[in-house]
């Protein structure tokens, strides 16, 4: 039952101004103060008006144990002349007087952005002479938690660095020590890649900032060496123990130090690596590697991820025969040298884009053939680049990092650039986003746009979420981008369709244009939702613009992720009517996903509509779903009872999923499935309220009109339709010529619960279940105005009645300005230590009448 009420209210107000004079976090004597919230604002007297001459006042910040402060002017105007400081502000780096002074500022000599403490006190002393004042200063002053630094180290790999690096200055008079542990017969590599501490270099540095190194055992240990200028060469270790040392004096303060160690079972090359991407080199890179180079370099991703590696450089890697005897990359799959072999690389056997199937790599590099004195030597060098993946869906399928290969890559058409006596081939194989070159079309006809494309085929079905797209120069000479595109996927190669997404605007022209670049250079994504399963897809652009010639130039990269194996089940069209059956097993549980091949759009505005014939899955041994790929309606059945379905959009991917333990034969459904046309209705979740009209209303309706809205919620729910205006052609005696029709359930044949004409408005409808279908026909002459229908949720309320009356108090209460202009609230002295509140008292009292 739907209802109406409205609501009478009368409201009493009371309001009471409470001032309180006194001190809070904030104490003042005389124009000292001394704040000690971990946050907060001050100013000097008088602020914004000019300061007082001849005053000295001091501001004590003290914040929380363990926390730093960092202070900030937003408004700083002070007397200055000839360069020199006259009215002044000194900050100094602690509570006292005689704590190390961090600045003097003044016009002449403005505070930078952001000071740090060095602990949790700060001091600030403003000084003004006895002539000219100014507008002074505003500052205001947080605080954050300090978070320590030293302890122990037992990971194969990481990252250390000095205190508040890299966003603020390392702090005064503090001492943390490091300890870096690798496993027995292993070494540690240091390598420093930021360095800025306080040194005193003349003829020979002094350091009263330092690191310092140890190397061994915690009682014999060896000093490496105590640095406070840049450190360029790898440390490399002696034993499996390290400790590290980082000692600061009280005075000055600089950005600090960043480091990587890894551990590594080869002392002179090799490491361990942990994070999500990192580079491997030869020795000595970027010169030759030696002759009888043993490297170990081990690759340890978390456990979920994949590893995917990528050689940049390869060359002079001797291995005499593609069974790579003497020189050779072995790349293993594990973490130790008994793991499975990936394969044996050498200049004769070039490796390809090596991905890993679990979360662990080893790579063993081996030299023993002399570099040859001949008068035109390649450097024998290496690099390559490791990545690592998740099978999570917001990630690159790996166009970019090779991990899709050459072959993979196809398009209608290719441009061959000729450069001087050589020739360019901007092929497919050019077309990953960041590449040096880039796919390109053969040349176009100005102003008109023909389907060329660009395909990747993904091997296997791919759940794709996302495409990123950048453009294309060669130096100032050649460059163009698409400005935007469309796309096709396909499940199989022979059936391919548009992509379209969930606004109306893509049904128009039967597919969705995504906006792609403005530029050559930046790189622009876009979403793709719904997602899509696909074997392959092809990228058509629909603009773009190039200099000199009229090329398409597109580079591409996807997001997605694998698509779970069907199972036991299918591709599957809907263009059809069809079934779908299947059976449990006693020897093995059942996994199935039947996947749909989308129609095309159509003003018929098709759907699905499914209907369960047999059904036996018991909600303790499996489920069945029902969802399209948008993921805005999930359908999850149990049960023994057939259950109704909601029907579903044809231009969707639809899926069918089910899971079923092993157990009895008997288990499982029958499944009929057809095409139905919505005309110009359209599906409805009913969540909350709304409305559907007849066509153009509230003008005519056109005559030879067939609309039907199919209307769903939740199980256990029922629907309310109430027509709020009706007007049809007249019933021909006991015939209807225009009419509505509501029947329980779906479009096929299903209980009739009323069918009306005319322009009497009709009653409310309710349903017994959680589908009703809603069909509207007009015939070939005399038409209305049609209809306004509101829909919702039926609500049932007991008795049908609310409670009558209904009191609330509600209580307000705003801090209020303490400004002693304009006849404002005040206390004598500095407003830090007044606090106000206005409180604000209502109450209403609610009368409820139903209608």
């Amino acid at each position: 039952m739907l209802f109406n009420w409205m609501y009478v209210s009368y409201t009493f107000s009371l309001t009471i101004l409470l001032i309180f004079c006194g001190t809070s976090e904030t104490t003042r004597q005389g124009c000292t103060f001394t704040l000690t919230q971990n946050s907060g604002t001050f100013q000097t007297p008088n602020f914004p008006g000019k300061y007082p001459n001849g005053v000295q006042c001091i501001w004590n910040i003290k914040v929380r144990a363990g926390r730093f402060i960092l202070l900030s002017f937003d408004t700083f105007v002070l007397e200055s002349f000839g360069g020199n400081c006259i009215d002044m502000v000194e900050v100094k780096d602690g509570s006292k007087s005689t704590d190390q002074l961090l600045g003097t500022f003044c016009n002449a000599s403005l505070p930078p952005k952001v000071i740090t403490s060095s602990s949790n006190n700060l001091r600030l002393w403003f000084f003004s002479d006895k002539r000219d004042a100014y507008k002074g200063f505003h500052a205001s002053y947080t605080s954050q938690r300090e978070k320590g630094c030293g302890g122990s180290v037992t990971d194969f790999s990481g990252r250390i660095s000095s205190p508040r690096y890299p966003d603020y200055p390392y702090p005064n008079s503090m001492l943390c020590d490091w300890t870096i542990s690798a496993p027995r017969d292993e070494f540690i590599r240091l390598e420093v890649y930021d360095f800025e501490v306080e040194s005193k270099c003349g003829g020979s540095c002094s350091c009263p900032d330092r690191l310092q190194l140890w190397d061994g055992p915690e009682f014999n240990e060896t000093e490496i060496g105590s640095f406070c200028v840049p450190i360029h060469n790898v440390i490399v270790s002696k034993t499996n123990r390290m400790r590290l040392r980082f000692a600061t004096n009280r005075e000055g303060r600089f950005k600090g130090f960043r480091l990587s160690y890894t551990t590594s079972v080869t002392p002179s090359c090799g490491g361990d690596f942990s994070g999500k991407n990192g580079s491997i080199i030869s020795p000595n890179y970027p010169s030759s590697f030696p002759a009888f180079s043993d490297c170990v370099w081990r690759i340890k991703a978390p456990v979920g991820r994949y590893i995917s590696l990528r050689f940049q450089e390869f060359t002079g890697i001797n291995g005499i025969n593609s069974e790579c005897l003497v020189d050779s990359i072995e790349l293993k799959e594990g973490h130790s040298s008994e793991a499975p072999l990936i394969g044996r690389y050498c200049i004769q056997n070039i490796p390809p884009v090596i991905v890993s199937k679990g979360h662990e790599m080893y790579i063993y590099f081996k030299a023993r053939s002399r570099e040859l004195k001949v008068a035109v030597q390649k450097l024998r060098r290496f690099k390559a680049l490791f990545l690592t993946h998740t099978t999570e869906c917001n990630e690159t399928i790996g166009l970019e990092d090779g991990r899709v290969k050459n072959s993979q890559l196809s398009a209608s058409s290719y441009y061959t650039l000729q450069l001087g006596q050589g020739q360019l081939h901007l092929s497919p194989r050019h077309g990953r986003v960041r590449n040096a070159y880039s796919w390109c079309s053969q040349a176009q006809t100005p102003n008109r746009i023909v389907d060329e494309y660009l395909q990747i085929d993904l091997i296997k079905l791919t759940e794709i979420t996302a495409i990123t797209t950048q453009g294309y120069h060669l130096g100032t000479e050649y460059m163009g981008f698409v400005s935007s595109y469309r796309l096709q996927y396909t499940y199989d190669g022979n059936h391919w369709i548009s992509y379209m997404d969930n606004t109306k605007n893509s049904t128009r022209p039967g597919y969705t244009e995504f906006k792609g670049n403005s530029n050559y250079k930046d790189i622009k994504k876009n979403i793709l939702k719904p997602s899509i399963v696909a074997k392959r897809i092809r990228i058509f652009p629909t603009g773009y613009q190039s200099f000199p010639f009229h090329h398409m130039c597109l580079k591409a990269e996807l997001y997605g992720c694998p698509f779970n194996d069907l199972g036991c089940g299918s591709i599957i069209t809907l263009a059809k009517p069809n079934k779908i059956s299947v059976r449990g097993s006693d020897r093995q549980t059942k996994e199935c996903t039947w996947l749909s091949i989308p129609s095309r759009p159509s003003p018929q505005n098709e759907v699905i509509t499914f209907h369960f014939i047999y059904f036996d899955v018991p909600c303790k041994h499996g489920h069945v779903m029902l969802l399209t790929r948008d993921d805005n309606q999930i359908q999850k059945f149990c049960g023994a009872d057939p259950p109704r379905v909601s029907s579903l959009p044809a231009a969707r991917q639809i899926m069918v999923k089910l899971k079923l333990e092993k157990g009895a034969a008997v288990w499982g459904f029958d499944l009929k499935y057809r095409t139905e046309y919505l005309g110009c209705g359209e599906i409805i979740r009913v969540t909350e309220s709304g409305t559907v009209t007849s066509p153009s209303y509230p003008e005519l309706y056109d005559n030879d009109q067939n609309c039907t809205w199919l209307f769903s919620s939740e199980p256990g729910s029922k629907i309310a339709l109430r027509f709020i205006e009706f007007d049809l052609q007249p019933a021909n005696g006991s015939k209807c010529l225009d009419f509505v029709q509501i029947q329980e359930g779906r479009i096929d044949p299903t209980t009739v619960l009323k069918k009306f004409c005319g322009n009497s408005v009709p009653m409310q409808v309710v349903s017994t279940y959680n589908h009703l279908s809603f069909i509207f026909h007009s015939d070939n002459s005399t038409n209305g105005k049609g209809f306004l229908l509101e829909y919702g949720l039926y609500l049932p309320t007991g008795n049908g009645s609310l409670p009558s009356h209904k009191k609330s108090g509600q209580i307000d209460i705003a801090q209020a300005e303490t400004t002693t202009e304009g006849g404002h609230h005040s206390c004598a002295g500095h407003t830090s230590g007044v606090e106000a509140f206005l409180f604000s008292i209502n109450f209403l009292y609610v009368s409820v009448k139903i209608l």
